[in-house]
């Protein structure tokens, strides 16, 4: 027979059993996608190269003050990065240095707020970057030294500029620096991420209009990175050593000498792949083994699906093997139909596969990086394919092999009790184990990583952020001094006070919760480090708005800010973590030997997603204006929004801008989503899984018990009790799932001891949540077992012995 033909046939006969058909491509297709997009996010994660030229040589450069054994990573000091920088560039190696922030378009009428990326001219061509117009910007000696110039990103470019190929010469002011474009960047262009901190970066700048200074070390900044560039198929060891010495002697050669000489100065070199990846890999590899469990789940449904199908099918292929149809022919056949299933769910797998990459993307942003990368391409489409053979194969040869060629053949002839085919009871005792197995397996990974999640998506805040804006505040140069800024900062305090939108207002350095922090290691009065702990400066009114108790000690006073005490508040975690007691009022932490200050308060912790990892405990100091920043407390968020916010701001200053705008509240739950999204995840695997689970093992036991109709019959004939006969058809039942459980049990808890040793972290799955869903599942295995049973009794015993 043709393949044509047979195919045509094949199609034929699935459309005569049109709801076995749908329920076989629905339930694979449901699997399919979940796993083609799994498949798909692993790709772009672990597999597709990243976007650089020689990305496998590239480095992100840092700083790491290493005192007794603890590292401290992160805070670069501009003079100990140039001097890596310079080191490295005698040497011969390629590196540039980068800080992104924002600024404002003051060219413009309306002066936007722009996401700048402030580089060192190597930094498009280290990383491979085309430009679609001009060039790239013009090399000097210093890193401190440029040309007052500016490349711009494609959107800018098609923003502002209309995509005009006479931008390149023109002029733009950016914070009333006027700059030439010299260059504008391909569009397919991304900085690596995180370092690209506050998004795609609109304007490319020197370094040198950052404003660094090879003499400051005291200022830490963590936004200040080196991309580094090792030599091809060399040791690492020796670019290492050279940025180890760099750093250390431009500290030691420094006036603040004094203020680092109990530490070890260290260059740290990280993978850019390694930054870039973070703990995506983790994520993505734990989303793509809960696809392939629930994967095998629905497959063993539908290899009793399946295989009922064909039993119903043996009239049709007894006639083939009448006519001389050989067991190579039959199996053929199965193929073919199992293909034609197969591929027709692949094709709607894919569908649903690209529909939970758009909504992946939508809902995930800011949790995972390279996102925007994610897509069906040639390589999912090809492991598609390679999952629909693989399924089909491997259904029809379990199908092949449930079909006896020999007493097919009789089957025309032969009459009495005993020729019906069945599922043999083996295969159908292993489906039910390997279904419970697998999804005991998943149920214990599911609720440690429920646990997990859970746990810090639903931490409390610690503070009361409820309708609570924060924003800070760009001045220009307008307010040179520190009194000018203390007094606008009291002036706009006062003005949106006077507002009946407003019910507080709030001066501090930066919001509590936020993607990004301030911190400082602290010493004590002998030099001893205390710990990394983060900072704040703070108004009186912040403690008693945020609803953030004082438990020992007392607050700021005036007396302190106008008086510039050497004062401070802690955390909780501060004070247990650098003095061993939650009450350290009257102790004393230092910056530097000359920069000591009095614990005058401790206060309640409060939680920060972002930088619960980094360090424990905040510091808390006086106002000062170093940043300016704004708390608003209102009585409704949708009558006051940020666009009524700046042109209040405007009223008092026409030229003040806000750089950053944050809603609190909406921050706080944006920097846990990820770990919402994974216990969505997590919830939604599990439940899916046991619903699989349910259907598939209820649908095996129940035709297993329906089978064995004649069986009972002949004992109802020979005096049966009805209850013994329902006691022996669950024993019979159980069995097989009470294997399956404690082979889950058994691996469960194999697995879980393995992964405990390699990190505390992971939490102890919740008892109650699987043992719950197992007994859901014997729920189900029970009704299965007594809903054909209880017909059976009830019908009369000579229908019972007629109909096996």
């Amino acid at each position: 027979m043709k393949v044509t033909s047979h195919i045509k046939q094949v199609v034929a006969g699935l459309q005569k059993a049109p709801g076995f058909t749908l329920i076989m491509i629905l339930t694979l297709a449901l699997t399919l996608g979940a796993l083609l997009a799994a498949f798909n996010l692993n790709q772009v994660v672990l597999l597709k190269p990243l976007p650089y030229k020689n990305a496998e040589q590239l480095y992100v450069l840092k700083q790491n003050l290493h005192q007794d054994g603890i590292d401290n990573i992160g805070g670069q000091s501009e003079g100990g990065q140039i001097a890596m920088y310079q080191a490295s560039k005698q040497a011969g190696y390629e590196s540039a240095m980068l800080t992104q922030r924002r600024g404002r378009i003051t060219s413009r009428a309306d002066k936007p707020v722009e996401v700048v990326m402030y580089v060192s001219h190597e930094y498009l061509p280290l990383l491979g970057a085309q430009l679609v117009l001009g060039q790239n910007f013009s090399a000097t000696d210093k890193v401190t030294d440029a040309l007052p110039e500016t490349v711009i990103s494609y959107s800018l470019w098609q923003s502002d500029f209309g995509g005009a190929s006479n931008v390149i010469g023109q002029s733009l002011d950016f914070d009333g620096v006027s700059l030439q474009i010299i260059g504008v960047v391909n569009d397919n262009f991304r900085d690596p991420e995180p370092l690209s901190f506050y998004g795609k970066s609109r304007l490319y700048l020197p370094m040198a209009q950052a404003g660094i200074s090879e003499k400051e070390f005291r200022n830490a900044s963590r936004n200040l990175v080196t991309v580094q560039k090792n030599i091809a198929k060399q040791s690492l060891s020796p670019l290492q050593g050279l940025l180890d010495r760099a750093l250390t002697q431009s500290i030691e050669s420094s006036e603040f000498a004094v203020d680092f000489k109990d530490y070890e100065h260290r260059a740290d070199l990280a993978p850019l792949t390694k930054v870039i990846k973070g703990d995506n890999p983790f994520i993505s590899l734990m989303v793509f083994a809960g696809a392939l469990v629930l994967l095998l789940i629905a497959f063993a449904n539908i290899v009793n699906l399946y295989l009922s199908h064909v039993i119903k099918k043996q009239s049709m292929l007894a006639i083939s093997a009448s006519v001389g149809a050989k067991p190579k022919h039959i199996f053929k056949h199965l193929l073919v139909e199992s293909l034609i299933i197969v591929l027709s769910a692949s094709a709607f797998g894919l569908l649903l596969a690209a529909w939970l990459l758009v909504l992946t993307q939508y809902l995930a942003q800011g949790s995972i990086n390279r996102l925007d990368e994610l897509g069906i391409n040639v390589m999912t489409v090809g492991f598609a394919l390679i999952v629909a053979l693989v399924l089909s194969v491997v259904l029809a040869w379990v199908a092949s092999k449930s079909v006896d060629h020999e007493r097919l053949k009789q089957h025309l002839t032969a009459s009495g009790k005993g020729t019906q085919k069945q599922i043999s009871p083996v295969l159908r005792k292993t489906l039910v184990i390997s279904q419970v197995t697998l999804t005991g397996l998943m149920l214990f990974a599911t609720s440690t990583v429920l646990q997990a999640t859970l746990k810090m998506a639903t931490k409390p805040l610690g503070i009361n952020v409820e309708n609570v804006y924060s924003l800070q505040i760009e001045t220009g140069d307008n307010y040179p001094s520190r009194e000018a800024k203390l007094a606008l900062i009291e002036q706009l305090k006062q003005h949106f006070l006077a507002l009946p939108q407003v019910q507080a207002a709030v001066k501090s350095t930066i919001s509590p919760i936020r993607k990004g922090d301030f911190s400082s290691p602290f010493i004590d009065s002998e030099g001893n480090r205390l710990g990394l702990f983060g900072f704040n400066t703070i108004g009186l009114d912040y403690f008693s708005v945020l609803e953030q108790p004082i438990l020992y000690g007392r607050n700021f006073t005036q007396a302190d800010i106008e008086d510039k005490s050497k004062v401070m508040l802690v955390s909780r975690s501060v004070a247990i973590n650098a003095f061993g007691k939650e009450n350290a009022v009257g102790e004393s932490m230092f910056f530097s030997p000359d920069q000591g200050f009095e614990v005058i308060g401790v206060v309640a912790d409060h939680y920060n997603a972002f930088t619960q990892e980094k360090y424990a405990g905040v510091t808390y100091f006086a106002m000062s204006p170093m940043r300016l920043n704004l708390m608003l407390k209102v009585s409704d968020k949708a009558l006051f929004n940020k666009t009524d916010i700046v042109m209040e701001l405007e009223k008092v200053d026409a030229n003040l801008a806000v750089l950053e705008f944050l809603d609190v509240e909406q921050t706080s739950q944006d920097l846990v989503f990820k770990y919402r999204l994974a216990a969505w995840l997590s919830g939604s695997l599990s439940v899916l899984a046991l619903l699989l689970a349910c259907a598939g093992i209820y649908g095996v036991v129940s035709y297993g018990t329906q089978m064995r109709r004649y069986e009972l019959g002949v004992r109802m004939a020979v005096g049966a009790k009805p209850k013994r006969i329902t006691m022996l058809v669950v024993k019979d039942a159980f069995t097989p799932l009470l294997i399956g459980i404690l082979l889950s049990i058994i691996l469960g808890l194999g697995l879980y001891t393995l992964t405990s040793q390699y990190s505390d972290a992971v939490p102890v799955p919740d008892a109650l949540q699987v043992g719950a869903s197992l007994i859901l599942l014997l729920g189900f295995s029970y009704m299965a077992c007594i809903i054909p049973v209880k017909q059976i009794l009830k019908s009369d015993l000579i229908s019972a012995l007629r109909n096996q």
